[in-house]
């Protein structure tokens, strides 16, 4: 059956009008974290305190797309107040990401934190840094280079994922933390 069996003319112009609108509003608005504002900041500043130090890459998805391969051999997390920076370090340049408006979360186990910013509006966007809490496989399929091996995240493993602008590419880093130097 077709719709237009039910409505004719100016009836199906405003009933597709009125779909379009609903339909266009769902998709512009904004996400609103509905957790309180003190709840908010105490888990963003414990995001930031818990995954801010330094990483080896040991395996990624996505990292060789550039004109020029990248291949990231490590990762900085470092914190200002309540800004995170991401310094991906390659072989010869670094990428530097910069978290705006950045949200932290804590899983229910108290101990697995999670680290997202919507980042740079040009260049590369939306870092994400955080501890596994469940096995899973991270996969790339399809698109026009084709698909990937999937990259197995373990519990306990750290990943590291942000977005390029223009195309959306996800790249993905499954990283170990180097131990913290103490004098």
């Amino acid at each position: 059956m077709k719709l237009s069996i039910f409505l004719k003319g100016n009836e199906l112009k405003i009933f597709v009008a009125v779909l379009l609108t609903a339909l266009a509003s769902g998709c512009a608005s904004t996400y609103q974290d509905p957790r309180p504002l003190g709840v908010q900041q105490a888990e963003l500043a414990t995001s930031l305190k818990e995954l801010s130090g330094q990483y080896d890459v040991i395996d990624a998805r996505n990292d060789f797309y550039s004109f020029t391969k990248f291949e990231a051999k490590a990762l900085i997390v470092s914190r200002q107040e309540n800004v995170a920076r991401f310094s991906l370090i390659g072989k010869e340049k670094t990428i530097t990401i910069d978290g705006n408006r950045c949200s932290g979360r804590i899983g229910a186990d108290r101990i697995s934190p999670r680290l997202y910013c919507d980042g740079q509006k040009v260049g590369f966007f939306a870092p994400v840094v955080e501890l596994a809490t469940k096995d899973y496989e991270v996969t790339l399929n399809g698109g026009l280079l084709g698909g990937q091996e999937a990259m197995p995240v373990k519990t306990g493993d750290y990943l590291f994922s942000f977005f390029e602008s223009g195309s959306g590419r996800p790249h993905y880093y499954l990283l170990k933390r180097r131990s913290a130097v103490t004098e």
